[in-house]
């Protein structure tokens, strides 16, 4: 509970070097994540090259941090074997959120670049990796030693929280 409690978005990272190890481990994460079917619909490319990672900052517009950051993990779909390809989404969701949470509990800092729904950002990733036409790309988990420190703040709000039927409030 403690990585989920002290995930925050960050968004300026250290030049040190994450290790293969610690990717390795945060890949492992996505994996374990649950899919419809158990059809583990998902497809990672690990980001190195420094001109990719400049070329998404640059043409992305909300993902600056790529220029400061030396690994990032493009998460992917493939809905080829999927009973229920409408749960593609959640699927790759979940895979981000285990990433995120161990690049957390790893002492790194990560944030989710949005991809998926909006096409010129999933063109622009398909386009600088050379995904196949059937791939779709995601989400963008961007990795690095952190530069900047954010506080934890309240995770529950019990305005959001009903029992039984909308508008009972429990006492929770």
């Amino acid at each position: 509970m403690n990585a989920i409690f002290k995930r925050k978005s960050i968004r300026s990272f250290k030049s040190k070097w994450v290790s293969e190890r610690l990717i390795k481990k945060i890949l492992m994460a996505g994996m374990a994540a649950p899919s419809s079917w158990n059809s583990k619909p998902w497809v990672f490319i690990v980001i190195r090259d420094k001109k990719i990672l400049d070329e998404i900052a640059e043409k992305h517009g909300y993902a600056n941090m790529c220029r400061e950051s030396n690994c990032a993990i493009l998460v992917c779909g493939n809905p080829e074997n999927m009973k229920e390809k409408d749960f593609l989404p959640q699927d790759c969701s979940a895979a981000t959120e285990n990433m995120l949470i161990e690049a957390t509990y790893l002492g790194l800092g990560s944030v989710w670049v949005g991809l998926f729904p909006k096409e010129d950002r999933m063109n622009l990733l398909k386009q600088l990796v050379s995904l196949p036409e059937n791939i779709i790309p995601f989400s963008l988990v961007v990795l690095g030693y952190p530069a900047e420190k954010k506080k934890w703040k309240k995770s529950y709000y019990g305005d959001k929280v009903y029992l039984d039927k909308w508008g009972n409030k429990p006492k929770i």
